[in-house]
């Protein structure tokens, strides 16, 4: 009986440890920088991208077209749709969309995670992310990341906030984001089911 209830417990936690395992091996950047890819999201706003631009570039095809959907005026007409786009598919599960110049409030409890990813190339080349402890004896790193029209991730900067402490602010300013997807990977650390109250602010320009 007591060799039975032991190859049990073995069982079980040999399926709770590779039911993690992807998780830990799901890492970007080579070096888990980036935290954990949303690369099915990445395609899904990229071909959005790609075939709303192609109505409006005027012929222009591969990085032309993106050049010219840049352009202030028309970024300003090709935005709006492709968040539309985004919130009634990619977001809908997964990813939330990073809603720039708007505060975002939310919570994690280590160990989850959250993703944020901008719904449309960034039409600016500075991006100043900003995140506020509320609340929540949790810490949390914040992973910002951009990511090319080929899905290539590349970290930029990390905001940290230990374990413990109060409310607190921090911000971090990237650059050569312009014509780019931003991630923004907010990863709860500390002891398990500490919670991390937050407020997430960006700005580009």
């Amino acid at each position: 009986m007591e060799k039975t209830i032991l190859i049990s417990l073995f069982s079980i936690s040999l399926t709770v440890i590779w039911g993690f395992w992807p998780m830990a091996q799901n890492r970007t950047c080579a070096d888990g920088a980036c935290g954990r890819e949303a690369l099915n999201v990445v395609e899904s706003l990229l071909k959005n991208w790609t075939s709303e631009c192609g109505k409006i570039s005027e012929g222009k095809t591969g990085d032309e077209a993106s050049k010219a959907c840049l352009a202030a005026g028309k970024y300003q007409q090709l935005a709006p749709k492709l968040k539309q786009l985004a919130n009634n598919g990619a977001f809908t599960l997964g990813p939330r969309d990073l809603a720039i110049g708007t505060a975002q409030n939310g919570t994690i409890v280590n160990p989850a995670f959250r993703t944020f990813l901008s719904p449309a190339l960034l039409d600016k080349d500075n991006l100043t992310v900003k995140v506020e402890k509320k609340g929540g004896k949790g810490g949390a790193n914040i992973r910002i990341c951009r990511i090319d029209e080929k899905k290539k991730y590349t970290h930029l900067k990390t905001i940290t906030f230990e374990e413990g402490g109060g409310a607190a602010t921090q911000s971090a300013t990237v650059t050569g984001v312009k014509g780019h997807l931003v991630q923004v990977f907010i990863d709860g650390s500390g002891g398990v089911s500490r919670a991390f109250d937050y407020t997430l602010t960006t700005s580009a320009n």
